[in-house]
C-alpha cells in the first residue's frame, strides 16, 4: 500500500516535472533580452510574459551555468507553487549555507547541506522514499544539485531539484519565511 502511495505522489509530482533536455549556457535576466528561454521558444514580448522573469538569457553577457543534477529533474516555480498547495508531504531543503544563507526560506524548508555529516541528515530524513526538493540561490548557484547528488547517493530515490532558487521564488511573488542566524 505504501509503495502504491508513493506511486501516486510521484506520478502527480511527475505533472510538473521538467526533465532538463538540451540545457545550454546563460543566466537569469529581464525577459525583455531574452535569446533563448525554456518557457518560451521565441523570445517574449514583453517581461511580464517570462514567469517571475527568472528565465532569460542576455546574449550580451553570457555566464557559466552550475552543473546539473544527475537524475535530469527539476520543477519550476510554479509547478512548486502547485505541489506545495496540494498538500502532498514532502521535505523542501535550502541548501545554502554560511554567508550564502541570508535565513530567507521557501515556508516549510529546512537548512541542509551538501557538506551534512551523514548522520544530520538521516535523523532530518530518516525515509529514503520521501518526497524531497532540494533550492539554493538561483540558476548560478551549485549548492542545490551538490546536496541533491550527496542525497542521491546515500540512496534517497525522490528528488528534485529547484534551480530558480529563493531568488525565483521570491522574484515570482511567493511568500518567504525567515528563519534567525545559527
Amino acid at each position: 500500500m505504501r509503495s502504491l502511495v508513493i506511486s501516486m505522489i510521484i506520478f502527480t509530482v511527475a505533472l510538473f516535472v521538467v526533465p532538463i533536455v538540451n540545457a545550454g549556457s546563460g543566466s537569469c535576466g529581464d525577459c525583455s533580452s531574452c535569446e533563448r528561454c525554456v518557457a518560451h521558444p521565441s523570445p517574449p514580448e514583453k517581461s511580464s510574459d517570462c514567469p517571475g522573469g527568472v528565465c532569460a538569457v542576455e546574449p550580451s553577457k553570457p555566464v557559466e551555468m552550475k552543473p546539473l543534477s544527475t537524475s535530469g529533474s527539476i520543477i519550476t516555480t510554479e509547478g512548486l507553487k502547485a505541489l506545495l498547495s496540494s498538500g502532498v508531504p514532502m521535505q523542501i531543503l535550502d541548501a545554502r549555507s554560511g554567508k550564502f544563507d541570508d535565513g530567507r526560506r521557501i515556508p516549510g524548508a529546512k537548512s541542509l547541506n551538501a557538506e551534512s555529516k551523514v548522520s544530520a541528515i538521516l535523523r532530518m530524513l530518516p525515509e529514503k522514499e520521501a518526497l524531497i526538493v532540494t533550492y539554493c540561490a538561483n540558476l548560478k548557484c551549485p549548492a542545490s544539485s551538490k546536496l541533491f547528488n550527496h542525497l542521491k547517493s546515500l540512496g534517497y530515490k525522490n528528488l528534485i531539484e529547484y534551480p530558480e532558487g529563493i531568488q525565483g521564488w521570491m522574484a515570482a511573488g511567493h511568500e518567504v519565511e525567515t528563519v534567525s542566524s545559527r
